[in-house]
């Protein structure tokens, strides 16, 4: 199993969390429906059915956080799940676990390039938001940035 870090630039879209289990990205009927897909969110959830996966909500708690699990023919193969880490979903941060296999791999980080930006890039984020994660995580920011960076660079 490997694990990349990715912070969403930003929590929209928003999208109908009924509609997103029926596996469309549409805009929510009501207040009720709202669901923060994420940037991040939106690059899993458009690339990887198409790559072959299957795409499971679990753990939600509407809006936000969420996990999305991705399932080959029923067995699990990865995981996105979101974490708030500071006082709003501004400050989050996903946990991607996934299979080391070639397909897998590939896949995943063929999806996270989508994202045209270094997954841990943000506006939100401060030397706070990094201290609260290092206390809770015990991982260094160095440490996170390395391990990202073995991981998107391994063949």
């Amino acid at each position: 199993m490997e694990a990349l870090w990715l912070i969403p630039v930003h929590v929209r879209p928003v999208v109908s969390y009924e509609a997103l289990t029926g596996g469309v990205i549409r805009d929510p009927a009501s207040g009720l429906d709202r669901f923060n897909l994420t940037d991040v969110g939106e690059a899993f959830h458009r690339n990887l059915p198409s790559g072959g996966f299957q795409v499971r909500l679990k753990s939600v708690e509407l809006p936000f956080p969420w996990e999305m699990i991705f399932s080959i023919q029923g067995e699990q193969k990865a995981s996105l799940k979101g974490l708030r880490i500071g006082p709003s979903t501004f400050r989050s941060i996903f946990r991607l676990i996934f299979e080391d296999e070639r397909f897998v791999r590939e896949q995943v980080i063929s999806t996270v390039r989508t994202l045209s930006r270094d997954p841990l890039d943000s506006p939100y984020w401060d030397d706070e938001t990094w201290e609260i994660f290092q206390n809770r995580f015990r991982m260094s920011r160095a440490s996170v940035v390395d391990s990202n960076h073995f991981v998107l660079q391994s063949p």
